[in-house]
């Protein structure tokens, strides 16, 4: 009976320790973050397949000390956004690496293959969610990229040249003036025979290092293309400058497309044809809002969002939609008209306030120029006949001019 009784008592202990045991190990002050790579910068393709090896550190999933685990992570592709999940295994008991060769094809996806097209780019993810108890998150996930079957590197796909300044005309200039609107443009040439996405950034510092632009646009080059893309700017002060122009796959996945490319100069004298930007001359007619905000953000030709929470879209004026033909030209032309941190006046149309999305309908002035009406003598639009009847600025000229 005493030999019972005291199995119990250890089994008791047993119970009673575990748990505490449990609970330091998910709080341990002492775990760190995991790292995660790729073995190459790039994985060739011989007759459509190939192989690529994925590299885990983490101590932390090191949880038996004696015997190889196993942790998952995600990868896709441009090809097979849907991706697989891997099981990457440790290289030996107690290791904390892990590590994983597996196939990729360009035919499909299968157990443990990967789908992926020559100049894919495959993306692997990871969430660590044992990290040390100051740490200010709960969970990091962690994504890389590589490139798939590409002969060269990376930065020979979009290749981006001829930095330069122009004013609002397309005449190149070397020296902004104070209070100048100019466009800073690059060409890009796609080198691919397929359609690339991309986003074209440009960062413009001070002497001091200190940002004083920065924008960006995004979208997709057709094979064997050229593009010239340019952002609106308006210096202040007068100084010395350079801007630098990045061409990347995305936001998410910053694999340079092209060598950054720069151009310097100064802004030494304030410009004496400053165009007039004061919006308090600017009124509007009926009764609905009339609205004096910056633009946050150009969606497309037709569409902007403003400070202070506002979608607007164009009364009449329509532009074409991301894919169709015109729809880079259109959004361009906007953003050089009303670029970002810019102020415009919107009147609100007072027969149509908002359309069927919720989105404000009404007339855009940038500076002293009408964006509905501008779009259209500029050819980047045409105009919504069947809304005639029920928009405020059907009676405008420029409304009745193109078919009002």
């Amino acid at each position: 009976m005493l030999v019972i009784k005291t199995r119990f008592l250890i089994i008791i202990g047993i119970v009673l320790i575990l748990p505490v045991y449990i609970v330091h190990a998910e709080n341990s002050p002492k775990y760190t973050e995991a790292q995660l790579q790729w073995s190459e910068h790039i994985f060739g393709i011989v007759n459509g397949t190939g192989t690529a090896k994925i590299i885990l550190i983490d101590y932390d999933s090191n949880k038996i000390t004696h015997y190889a685990e196993t942790v998952p992570v995600f990868v896709f592709s441009d090809s097979s956004p849907e991706g697989i999940t891997l099981l990457l295994y440790e290289t030996e008991k107690n290791s904390g690496i892990f590590e994983r060769t597996f196939s990729f094809s360009d035919k499909r996806s299968a157990p443990n293959i990967l789908h992926t097209m020559e100049g894919d780019t495959a993306t692997v993810m990871y969430t660590d969610n044992t990290l040390p108890l100051n740490h200010e998150f709960s969970e990091i996930r962690l994504r890389e990229t590589t490139l798939i079957g590409l002969l060269g590197y990376p930065v020979e796909r979009l290749p981006a040249s001829n930095p330069r300044i122009v004013d609002l005309s397309g005449n190149q200039i070397d020296s902004p003036n104070i209070g100048e609107q100019v466009l800073l443009t690059s060409d890009i040439v796609s080198q691919e025979d397929h359609p690339q996405e991309f986003i074209w950034i440009v960062q413009t510092l001070d002497s001091q290092k200190r940002v004083q632009s920065l924008s960006w646009i995004n979208g997709t080059i057709n094979p064997q293309s050229s593009f010239s893309p340019s952002t609106s700017w308006i210096p202040e002060v007068i100084g010395d400058y350079k801007t630098t122009f990045f061409v990347w796959e995305s936001i998410d996945n910053p694999t340079a497309l092209s060598p950054p490319i720069q151009i310097e100069f100064s802004v030494d004298r304030e410009n004496l044809k400053k165009t007039n930007s004061d919006h308090s001359s600017i009124s509007c007619g009926g009764e609905k809002l009339c609205l004096t905000e910056k633009v946050v953000q150009i969606i497309d030709g037709d569409t902007l969002y403003l400070q202070g929470g506002y979608e607007v879209r164009l009364s009449l004026t329509n532009t074409p939609e991301r894919y169709e033909k015109g729809f880079y030209e259109a959004s361009q032309f906007t953003a050089n008209l009303c670029p970002i941190a810019s102020t415009v006046t919107v009147d609100q149309d007072d027969k149509q306030p908002y359309d069927v999305y919720g989105r404000l309908l009404g007339k855009v002035t940038c500076i002293d120029r009408v964006l509905n009406s501008e779009l259209l003598y500029e050819g980047h639009a045409n105009i919504l006949k069947q809304y005639c009847t029920t928009s405020e600025f059907s009676n405008e000229s420029w409304a009745k001019e193109f078919g009002c």
